[in-house]
């Protein structure tokens, strides 16, 4: 359990942690295919090696600083489980605080960097694309946004959608969620 104090501004947002999740090993009996996206470090990668699993990482946790939110670490480890690790995913700010080698790396398997209104940028099996937002949503915040997309796009790959086909359809449907979620924030103005 954690718990978090999230404030909007009109940067952005900011937060501080009320009380800090304990570290667990992932579970050895895990296979499949395995989503890790955390707050902070709530799932220790140590024992990934030992996971027969197709893992998509989702980056933003193991970046955080846990003495401020909106500030990141380097991931330090993450040499050791690259050949674990079928897809990384991160803002490009978030990306750019990765080892060059492991962004090289995965520019060759299955690397999504956000840019928020920008869009994205990813590479596959070493090709680069990039794709534009069709329809920038107005909302008050865009918490939940990076999740949603994660979701959809694994979601579309598992059930069989190519990789460029899921990206696009998981921005759709962030989209929609961000549609959604202003409708909803609108109604208790």
């Amino acid at each position: 359990k954690i718990n978090i104090s999230i404030q909007l501004n009109d940067h952005g947002e900011t937060g501080k942690i009320i009380n800090y999740p304990k570290t667990s090993q992932l579970p050895k009996k895990l296979s499949g295919w395995v989503v890790i996206s955390t707050v902070f470090s709530e799932w220790s990668l140590s024992n990934l090696d030992s996971i027969q699993a197709k893992v998509f990482l989702d980056v933003q946790g193991y970046l955080r600083n846990t003495s401020e939110l909106e500030r990141k670490i380097f991931l330090k480890d993450i040499n050791m489980y690259s050949e674990k690790i079928f897809c990384l995913k991160g803002t490009i700010e978030e990306v750019q605080l990765l080892p060059e080698n492991i962004i090289q790396e995965y520019k060759k398997k299955l690397l999504i960097m956000t840019k928020g209104s920008q869009g994205l940028e990813y590479y596959y099996m070493g090709k680069r694309y990039e794709v534009e937002v069709n329809k920038i949503v107005k909302s008050i915040d865009t918490i939940g946004a990076g999740d949603t997309f994660f979701g959809y796009f694994i979601c579309n790959v598992y059930n069989g959608s190519n990789i460029n086909d899921s990206i696009y359809l998981a921005m759709k449907s962030t989209e929609i969620f961000l549609e959604h979620k202003s409708i909803e924030l609108s109604k208790h103005k």
